[in-house]
């Protein structure tokens, strides 16, 4: 009914027939926060975002979440984390993080030096065995989003 509704509605039809050949695709997550990691209010930082998403092996959720919350620190020093979040709903065993960096370079560097700090590697040792598999996102926000 309410798809339906929309499609009556002049200005979503010019909405969608102007937003359909930026879309590669969709999906959709009902993801929670982590208690540990509350996400930033929306701010204009004109720098591109990183979304992580990791399927972990059933059964990991909260070791990860053990190991992860000592690396934040570790990573927190070179750039300004986002978010976290985490599934009960829909894909299981799913976690996702998001960054900002000004831009590729600057990523790139943050990544580098994140090695360097003692713990890093530890938290990357013990959290990828408990993932079954991982995706990196490079997001650019349109000029209407609140996060540009």
């Amino acid at each position: 009914a309410t798809m339906e509704k929309l499609s009556q509605d002049p200005a979503y039809t010019e909405f969608i027939k102007d937003l359909r050949p930026l879309l590669i695709s969709r999906e959709n997550n009902m993801m929670l926060e982590f208690s540990f990691w509350k996400t930033s209010p929306p701010q204009v930082t004109n720098g591109i975002y990183e979304l992580r998403k990791y399927n972990l092996k059933p059964g990991n959720l909260l070791e990860w979440e053990y190991h992860w919350r000592k690396g934040l620190e570790c990573r927190s020093q070179f750039c300004e984390p986002v978010g976290a979040w985490f599934s009960q709903l829909g894909q299981l065993h799913t976690v996702q993080h998001m960054w900002t960096y000004p831009d590729l370079q600057t990523r790139k560097t943050t990544r580098e030096e994140a090695w360097k700090v003692e713990g890093w590697s530890d938290t990357v040792y013990k959290t990828v065995r408990l993932i079954d598999s991982m995706h990196s996102y490079i997001l650019k926000p349109l000029s209407y989003s609140p996060l540009r």
